[in-house]
């Protein structure tokens, strides 16, 4: 017998713990303070269930953070198997901004957009032309 027969949700329709995101919204763009919370259903029948810590164990081992399981929200178990987002800062090579190396950004980001990244390499083209004489296949 497994986790799932004694879960509180075997019954219960898979979309209450993966709302699309017109359900969500339902068409409006939602205010920070009127904002409808999107897992209610999911939390009432997640807050007793008996199986809690397995369904969790499941969603962090298979990498499953796209539904509101255990309780926890989809950027709850995301920080769980990813870790924390950095709070590190780094400044750009092309435009000298300090910026934050948020969810889209790597220990090895060098720029603080894609604009300055393409700057930056428009500019190396052009130098490593300069070095090779010109243009190829031009006449002489």
């Amino acid at each position: 017998m497994t986790w799932r027969t004694e879960a509180a949700c075997k019954d219960v329709p898979t979309e209450i713990f993966y709302p699309a995101a017109g359900e969500i919204t339902r068409g409006r763009p939602p205010t920070p303070n009127t904002r409808p919370d999107p897992y209610a259903w999911a939390r009432q029948i997640c807050k007793d269930c008996p199986v809690q810590f397995p369904c969790l164990k499941e969603a962090v081992d298979t990498r499953d953070h796209y539904g509101f399981r255990a309780g926890q929200t989809p950027t709850e178990i995301y920080v769980m198997i990813h870790g924390p987002i950095s709070d590190t800062t780094k400044q750009c090579d092309w435009c000298g901004v300090v910026f934050p190396l948020g969810k889209y950004h790597n220990t090895r980001t060098r720029f603080c957009s894609k604009d300055c990244g393409r700057a930056y390499d428009r500019v190396v083209w052009r130098e490593k032309r300069r070095e090779r004489g010109g243009r190829k296949g031009r006449a002489a």
